[in-house]
């Protein structure tokens, strides 16, 4: 029983030092070069990266290890007046800032993505969005509610689960 009590106190201590891990500026600075090889590579001549809204976050345990996410938006693809939300998955910690994996999480017209929401929980990224309804119009989703994104064996995100929650804004 003092073994199991050992093991449960090492692991909370374990989590709470990974939750406190945050991104210095030397860190910041480092993975902004890699997010820019990435963004670079997805674009075409008319499309452009909406820079400030760029978002980085730090998550831990996932497949027990610590990970960085880049949030960004690229717009107009081929010239048009759209937008496209990604999230750029780098790390384990063992391998800091080695590029994962880059999926495509929303866009005008399909869901609003709260890049500020982005947390790690039970081995998967979740994500506050807002989807859109039938009357809604294009600059305003009005349904709340959160995506989950799962890291697969073969290094891949992928989109696991769309929760709808609470009341519509």
């Amino acid at each position: 029983m003092n073994f199991v009590k050992y093991l449960l106190l090492l692991s909370i201590c374990f989590c709470s030092f990974t939750q406190a891990a945050e991104l210095n500026k030397k860190e910041m600075s480092a993975l902004s070069q890699k997010a820019d090889v990435i963004i670079k590579a997805m674009l075409d001549k008319q499309a452009t990266e909406y820079k400030a809204a760029r978002v980085y976050k730090h998550l831990t345990n996932i497949r027990f290890s610590d990970f960085d996410v880049v949030m960004f938006t690229i717009e107009g693809f081929t010239g048009g007046n759209n937008s496209q939300f990604y999230m750029a998955l780098f790390g384990p910690s063992s391998e800091r800032f080695r590029f994962i994996d880059v999926i495509e999480v929303g866009a005008h017209g399909w869901r609003y993505v709260d890049f500020n929401s982005v947390i790690s929980s039970n081995n998967n990224i979740e994500i506050d969005t807002r989807e859109y309804q039938g009357t809604d119009s294009h600059c305003c989703p009005s349904k709340n509610g959160k995506v989950r994104f799962v890291l697969t064996d073969q290094d891949r995100l992928i989109e696991v689960e769309k929760i709808n929650v609470g009341e519509n804004r």
